[in-house]
């Protein structure tokens, strides 16, 4: 799986909060971006609301000034800007992933509920791409979306299993899980 460069803005942020100007993050997908911002720079909190996403940003068209000379190498998985967040991912290998999720799509209940979360995701898409608008950058024209999120169940699966609480790994399970399951489903990823 391709890693991608997002920049994302939130809105709310305070003038003088080191996140105002954005946060820079490589991940898989852009569900892994949040993830990953949701469990390192927020975390495990609800994130602020998105502003604006760059998707496969070109670094080189950031803040001259204030961001390129202060961000972390944005070639792995993770936050590089703002400093101070690079090292708290983990990325773990296959060899402990693949089986995790194995391990996940082989819990009928759990395996069910990702499906059904991919399939609302994809919806809200459908009518996202109707409404012109984007879910994430405007989450109030559209219907809240449900609890637990994918992180959030596969977590919960981790610790009562495994006993391992650890968010990061939950969120790179949940994002090849999620990949698994739109396949599985016919969605595209």
């Amino acid at each position: 799986m391709r890693l991608k460069r997002f920049w994302i803005r939130f809105r709310s942020i305070p003038a003088f909060d080191r996140l105002k100007l954005g946060c820079g993050v490589t991940a898989h997908s852009y569900d892994d971006a949040l993830s990953i911002l949701r469990v390192v720079v927020f975390h495990g909190k609800d994130l602020p609301l998105v502003d604006h996403v760059i998707e496969d940003v070109d670094v080189r068209t950031l803040d001259e000034k204030h961001v390129i000379p202060n961000m972390e190498p944005p070639i792995w998985r993770g936050v590089w800007f703002p400093k101070g967040f690079a090292f708290l991912v983990s990325q773990h290998p296959p060899e402990v992933v693949e089986p995790l999720v194995d391990e996940v799509q082989n819990d009928p209940q759990l395996w069910a509920l990702l499906r059904d979360r991919e399939l609302e995701r994809k919806e809200l898409e459908v009518l996202a791409q109707r409404l012109g608008k984007r879910y994430d950058l405007e989450p109030e024209a559209f219907p809240p979306l449900k609890r637990p999120t994918n992180v959030e169940a596969i977590a919960s699966f981790l610790e009562k299993r495994f006993a391992n609480g650890d968010n990061l790994l939950a969120a790179q399970v949940a994002g090849v899980a999620s990949v698994r399951a739109r396949h599985e489903l016919g969605l595209q990823s």
